[in-house]
């Protein structure tokens, strides 16, 4: 992945939203396009569980660089990655760009509606719990 100018992030590593800010910024800068996750890993739903929020990251950089997102959301069934016969196809829908404006969080939702939205009506799975970081987890459990 980093031979193809992936960024690799160490989750729970302090210091890594600042190293992912620098380097995507600093391609964004030299007008080359970044892929992200913003839900920080790639899951198959399932009907009834809830999806996996959005995190915060790849929207600050999107503020941070002055650049649209264009959010795209992947539909495929729950036996996709399945080894035998011929596994089922995948939808790819691109949404509108989404101007970045200068409040991450503001995108952030306004991304995860637009991603989610046709995945949960697709296969039936939940909306997400909201992402609460650890610190502000454990500031909560000791009040």
């Amino acid at each position: 992945i980093s031979l193809m100018g992936g960024i690799m992030v160490s989750r729970g590593k302090k210091g890594t939203l600042a190293m992912l800010l620098e380097i995507g910024v600093q391609r964004l800068k030299s007008g080359l396009s970044v892929g992200i996750f913003p839900q920080g890993t790639r899951t198959v739903p399932k009907k009834g569980e809830p999806l996996r929020g959005f995190k915060i990251g790849c929207f600050k950089l999107a503020v941070e660089g002055k650049v649209p997102v264009v959010p795209f959301t992947i539909l495929y069934p729950d036996d996709f990655m399945c080894s035998s016969g011929n596994p089922p196809g995948v939808k790819v829908i691109i949404h509108p760009r989404v101007e970045p404006g200068d409040d991450a969080d503001k995108l952030m939702k306004t991304v995860e509606k637009l991603v989610l939205d046709p995945l949960m009506k697709e296969t039936g799975a939940l909306a997400p719990v909201p992402y609460v970081p650890k610190k502000k987890a454990e500031a909560k459990k000791s009040d």
